[in-house]
């Protein structure tokens, strides 16, 4: 099991209208007209591509990663492992870690990062659909072996909560997160879009679409959930002490 631990920055970090919005806006729209949501890894020198909303992604990644946070990448760095989450109300993400779902075990990126694309405008734009992040618990949940659903919210001591906001980038060390629900969108037609980049160190083969719900991939996602509860109901358990 390897756990990314760079002191040399936050675990987590935010950064605020760093993006060209053209190809912000651009990106978006694609992703609504085209509804797919997992790409081929993107390698690092690989910039052209047929498909043509995976080229618009590209030019975004590589604005971001390249021109604004090069300073991020490790000199190893491979490529990016991309994804879209296209969220409308009642939306939401249960709580996991991102990996490389093909892996026996947990294979993490070196940096996990999502990209805030739409829709437009600030407070008013969505209610909901906040990222709850919390390390506390990173050990214990890869180091246990189990599954069930929770109540994130509720049971997590004390996560840190990042709003959603046009045009922001969330960069972060892996820890369990989630987002909330999206509980009011201020134009139905226009969704919650973040665009997920992952920084990784070697080639990896994403799962596609279809594999995404089949058998192997929910029975990791569950073992993810039981992980969680497992610790939180040890955790809840008072200390045992002599009298």
């Amino acid at each position: 099991m390897k756990i990314h631990n760079n002191n040399a920055y936050p675990d987590i970090m935010v950064f605020d209208d760093i993006c060209d919005e053209n190809l912000l806006d651009i990106a978006y729209s694609k992703i609504i007209e085209s509804g797919q949501a997992v790409f081929p890894f993107y390698k690092k020198n690989e910039h052209s591509d047929s498909n043509p909303l995976f080229q618009e992604i590209k030019k975004l990644v590589r604005h971001v990663w390249i021109d604004k946070l090069s300073y991020l990448l490790p000199e190893t760095f491979a490529g990016w492992e991309v994804w879209c989450n296209r969220m409308s109300e009642g939306g939401d993400l249960n709580v996991h870690i991102d990996c490389d779902e093909r892996s026996e075990g947990w294979v993490m990126p070196y940096w996990g990062c999502v990209i805030y694309a739409g829709p437009r405008g600030l407070k008013k734009a969505i209610k909901g659909g906040e990222l709850n992040y919390n390390l506390d618990l990173k050990e214990e949940f890869l180091n246990s072996k189990s599954y069930t659903n929770i109540d994130f919210n509720k049971d997590l001591n004390s996560p840190i909560v990042v709003p959603y906001r046009y045009n922001r980038i969330v960069v972060f060390n892996q820890a369990p997160h989630m987002v909330q629900k999206i509980q009011k969108l201020s134009n139905a037609r226009e969704p919650r879009v973040g665009i997920s980049c992952s920084v990784w160190e070697h080639i990896i083969n994403p799962i596609t679409s279809d594999e995404r719900i089949s058998y192997e991939y929910e029975k990791k996602s569950l073992k993810m959930l039981q992980t969680l509860q497992e610790i939180l109901e040890k955790n809840k358990q008072p200390d045992n002490k002599e009298t």
